[in-house]
């Protein structure tokens, strides 16, 4: 820590706080003219890209307002600016402090509506942002008012600042100079700031908009997993020659322990959702594939995802179109054996479309004679209709949807 003796005869704040703070003003900049844009945007790739932009930065923020005030606790600043009355230092001295407070305060309020919203991302695409609070409107709702207030109150806050800084240095108080690096003017300084801040708006705001040309590979690669789990694998023909005379048994399902998932991406970030009503008639054996068969409806209106944003879009004709396809079904009649699981070779009917899907799954018998099925398709949201317009060349929303299957089953006693 700097002793007292060198404190007195520091005039300027050292190159450390210096950074910290002028770093600070362009990504709170950047961030607050993000949002704006993207707030005026209808929903679109663009909307999302801009947003998440928006959240990384105003964590960036919080992340250097810590280390600044880490820094400020273990260094010490320049002496009082001469010419301030003690009353005018310590009036500077709360507005500083509360433009600390508030400066922390807004992007934890961000993080909070985003955490309530359900809506997890990654910062600048490199890794998971963790969620602080499980899924709450009424907590979203309390957020998105304490962030939007937040803000105003920092922008008069920064306002005040400007306007005492401005004065201050036309009065001749060494004030701005004191947070300008050496040989550089007031002038010169904010002119490079506003250049750089503009550069990097004009560039996320072009990025945000331009269409991926990956849109070939990625659905090329899309369409592969839906059959990835057959290649190189020896597929045995084990039931094929049983006699269709011994059917196998028919099953049921236990409603209380299914469930019907979904995983999709957005921005690289995963979510979850489910289908809460679905109906399944099996009919199984092992050891006589060549008379299974599956048959599953499920009740596409009862999707959710546990995001109250996502939700409210789930039934829109660009997705799922609950209004003109309420639901889907999935039929298998031929199986293939891959090492210990199986493939369902399906047909997928799904907003009026119809593609072939494979289940891979798994058939456990338990000992009460009840059996858990185990498994996984990948579908493709494109080719079934799912993200029209310019949902479906970008690569926001990932091409591929993993659905996840986990029933409980047991014999219905027909045959």
């Amino acid at each position: 820590m700097t002793d007292l003796s060198q404190r007195t005869t520091l005039t300027v704040w050292p190159k450390p706080a210096q950074f910290f703070h002028w770093l600070v003003v362009v990504l709170l900049v950047i961030a607050a003219t993000l949002g704006f844009l993207a707030n005026e945007l209808d929903l679109s790739p663009a909307k999302l890209k801009l947003f998440v932009t928006h959240k990384s930065l105003g964590l960036s923020v919080l992340l250097v307002m810590l280390l600044r005030i880490t820094w400020r606790i273990f260094s010490s600043g320049p002496r009082p600016v001469e010419g301030l009355s003690p009353i005018q230092q310590k009036l500077a001295g709360a507005g500083h402090a509360s433009i600390y407070a508030v400066a922390i305060l807004l992007p934890l309020s961000g993080w909070l509506l985003t955490s309530a919203a359900n809506f997890p991302f990654r910062w600048f695409g490199l890794f998971e942002v963790p969620l602080i609070w499980p899924a709450d409107s009424s907590v979203k709702d309390i957020a998105l008012g304490a962030h939007k207030f937040l803000f105003i109150a920092l922008a008069a806050l920064v306002s005040g600042h400007i306007a005492m800084a401005i004065r201050h240095h036309v009065l001749g108080l060494t004030v701005l100079s004191r947070m300008l690096p050496k040989r550089w003017s007031a002038a010169n300084f904010l002119y490079m700031l506003g250049v750089i801040i503009g550069i990097v708006i004009v560039f996320s705001w072009f990025s945000a908009h331009s269409i991926s040309d990956s849109m070939d590979r990625t659905m090329g690669k899309g369409a592969a997993q839906v059959v990835a789990p057959l290649h190189n694998v020896a597929v045995s023909q084990a039931g094929k020659t049983s006699s269709l005379l011994n059917k196998p048994p028919s099953w049921v399902m236990q409603p209380a322990s299914s469930q019907l998932g979904f995983v999709g991406s957005y921005v690289d970030s995963e979510f979850t959702g489910k289908f809460e009503r679905f109906s399944p008639r099996i009919i199984f054996d092992p050891e006589n594939l060549a008379s299974a068969s599956f048959d599953v409806t499920i009740d596409v209106t009862s999707a959710i995802i546990g995001a109250p944003d996502m939700d409210s879009l789930l039934g829109d004709s660009q997705w799922l179109d609950f209004a003109g396809f309420p639901s889907a079904q999935f039929i298998a009649q031929r199986f293939s054996l891959v090492t210990t699981n199986f493939v369902a070779h399906g047909l997928l009917r799904l907003k009026g479309m119809e593609h072939t899907v494979d289940l891979l799954f798994s058939w456990n018998e338990q000992a009460d004679g009840a059996v858990r099925l185990l498994g996984e398709a990948v579908v493709p949201r494109v080719v079934f209709g799912i993200g029209n317009g310019a949902w479906a060349d970008d690569p926001s929303v990932g091409f591929d949807v993993r659905v996840v299957v986990d029933v409980w089953l047991e014999q219905s006693g027909e045959q």
